[in-house]
């Protein structure tokens, strides 16, 4: 039986945190029962489902890429180093990536299509690991920095963190280069050091 590399993201497009990168390894028939894309799942069936891929899937692995990253070397190529880092520490005959890019220069067997969360039960798998890690971690933050309703936002741009935004100015975690509004205000954000500080920036 084959082994299919699911692999996905989660906080591409959010202004506050890490970005997450998962890839999940399952045989070719693999299925779960309600197992779909993260993004149409509610977060109690998420959070069940997670549990349940940890148990039944073959192999997974996560990495946190921080703010300070993504600020040096742009999103999309940090998304595509957590793509290769994935790809690298997990065995299949066969890598699915969510989305147009794929890293380049491997010898795996390695195809990126666009929508494959969707589609494809490995990358499903990934997606909702991806998530559930990364809603994790903002809810844990979001004690530390209740002012921007990271609970609720889980650091991407909605109107009330917006509007936080331009209350409070950003935080250590916020992306610095995320611009959000022309009108935003103006911090010390380039004197304070990231709370990732190594811990968990690859």
């Amino acid at each position: 039986m084959a082994f299919v590399c699911g692999i996905d993201e989660a906080g591409r497009g959010a202004l506050f945190g890490p970005l997450v990168v998962a890839g999940c390894v399952v045989r070719s028939n693999f299925y779960l029962e309600g197992l779909n894309d993260s993004k149409v799942l509610s977060p109690q069936k998420r959070l069940q489902l997670f549990h349940q891929i940890l148990l039944t899937s073959e192999d997974y692995y996560w990495i946190f890429i921080g703010p300070r990253r993504v600020e040096k070397f742009n999103i999309l190529n940090c998304s595509i180093h957590g793509f290769r880092i994935c790809i690298k520490k997990l065995l299949a005959e066969t890598y699915i990536v969510d989305g147009p890019y794929k890293p380049e220069g491997l010898k795996q067997n390695i195809f990126a299509t666009p929508k494959a969360d969707r589609i494809y039960p490995a990358v499903m798998c990934a997606s909702i690991i991806a998530k559930v890690v990364r809603d994790s971690i903002i809810s844990w933050l979001s004690e530390r920095y209740p002012v921007y309703c990271l609970e609720e936002n889980k650091g991407y741009p909605t109107e009330t963190h917006r509007l936080a935004l331009l209350k409070h100015g950003r935080s250590a975690l916020h992306r610095k280069n995320f611009s959000f509004s022309k009108e935003r205000k103006k911090t010390l954000f380039d004197k304070l050091e990231s709370e990732y500080k190594g811990e968990l920036l690859l």
